[in-house]
Order: structure tokens, then sequence, then C-alpha cells
């Protein structure tokens, strides 16, 4: 290999190098702050099904009479969303953990470019 290209290789080492390092950089940095979202909406979720819980105990409380009136439906119908809604919200955190461990799983670039590296090193030689 003449001086040239190994220069030129040379020189697409240091770029993947380089890129790898911002990769994982951002990598860990979006890691934490998809986990800290995580943990934010696991909070409002508990929120949430808290809420339900009280309605769902409200209607239960609730003379039968009461129960098939206009409160009743509307308490009834109050669970019903809030149980949509934690559904939708169970949706998120499953999103959020595939996202997590997709991003994990990239931690594997870093190997790759390791290797990408020494097969440059070796063509040089």
């Amino acid at each position: 290999m003449n001086r040239d290209r190994r220069k030129a290789l040379a020189a697409v080492q240091t770029n993947l190098e380089s890129l790898t390092s911002f990769i994982v950089n951002e990598m860990e940095r979006d890691e934490g702050s998809i986990e800290d979202a995580k943990q934010k909406i696991e909070g409002v979720k508990s929120d949430i099904e808290t809420l339900r819980d009280e309605e769902q105990d409200y209607f239960d409380s609730m003379p039968e009479n009461m129960q098939s009136g206009d409160k009743g439906s509307m308490a009834e119908e109050a669970v019903s969303q809030l149980d949509e809604a934690l559904s939708k919200m169970e949706e998120i955190v499953e999103k959020l953990d595939a996202l997590i461990t997709a991003l994990a799983e990239l931690a594997e670039i870093e190997g790759y470019t390791e290797e990408v590296v020494s097969y440059i090193d070796q063509a040089c030689a």
C-alpha cells in the first residue's frame, strides 16, 4: 500500500474513532434521559391509577339506584376513560423500554469500529 493510501486510511481511521466516540457519548446521554422520562411517566401512570381506583371506589360505594343514574354513569365513564389512559401509558412505557434496549444494543458499535480500525491497521502493515 502506498503512502497516500495509508495517509488516507489513517484519516478514515481518525474520523471513525471520532464518530464512534460521538455516538457512544450521545447514546449514554440519551439512555439516561430516556430512563428519566420513563420514571416520570411511570409516576404519572401511578397517579392515574390512584385516581381511577378512587373513582371506582366512589362508584362501588353508591347505592344501586344511584349507580344506574347520571352520577353512576359519569363515574363509570370516568373509570373507563382512565383505564384507556392507563393502557396508553403502558404502551408508552413499553416503547421506552424498547428504545432503551435498542440503545444498549447500539453499544456494540464500539466493538465493531475497533475491529474496523484493526483491519485498517492490518491493511496498512
